[in-house]
């Protein structure tokens, strides 16, 4: 157990995950049952918060996030943020990147637009079927007002709505049952 490495896993978000404007938080195990009590399996979670302003973390630290919330070359105040931006200009350059960015924008861009192309036809055939039980309701009770004969209007029924004898006696019994 001993010889397990420490592992540290680092979050940096644009909205703040615990709302308290922190830059940093810093996430570590503990025993709940002994608070008190020292353990320190080396795992760690930092979050870091771009647009945080509470804390005093290092220099390097802020101008970090800084630049994360804005990548722009004005940003890169340091060296390593320089090596940055550099790097991050040579792949927008290279065409291979971008082509293959814009693949993946595509696929994904597509795949979205299926599942809201899918979502909107279940919306529209739900809407569809909707609409549909509320006009044979109305066309049902309407022709009850009437006085039209229930042999009747189960004809009537299968004609203007293009349904089975039986699909015409379940909504026939249905609103009925639910008018009494």
């Amino acid at each position: 157990y001993h010889a397990l490495k420490n592992v540290v896993i680092i979050l940096i978000t644009p909205y703040d995950p615990f709302g308290l404007n922190r830059m940093v938080y810093t996430i570590q195990n503990g025993c709940l049952e002994e608070p008190q009590m020292p353990y320190d399996d080396g795992a760690r979670t930092l979050f870091l918060y771009t647009r945080g302003t509470v804390g005093n973390p290092r220099e390097e630290l802020r101008q970090l996030l800084t630049y994360m919330e804005h990548t722009t070359r004005a940003n890169a105040a340091n060296e390593n943020l320089k090596q940055i931006q550099s790097m991050v200009e040579t792949v927008k350059h290279d065409k291979g990147v971008s082509v293959g960015y814009m693949k993946v924008y595509e696929r994904e861009e597509m795949l979205l637009n299926r599942g809201i192309q899918q979502g909107m036809k279940q919306g529209i055939e739900q809407g569809i079927e909707q609409g549909m039980k509320q006009g044979i309701e109305a066309f049902i009770l309407d022709n009850l007002e009437e006085n039209i004969s229930e042999e009747r209007i189960l004809e009537k029924l299968q004609r203007r709505f293009h349904i089975q004898e039986d699909e015409a006696r379940e909504f026939f019994d249905k609103y009925v049952c639910a008018e009494k």
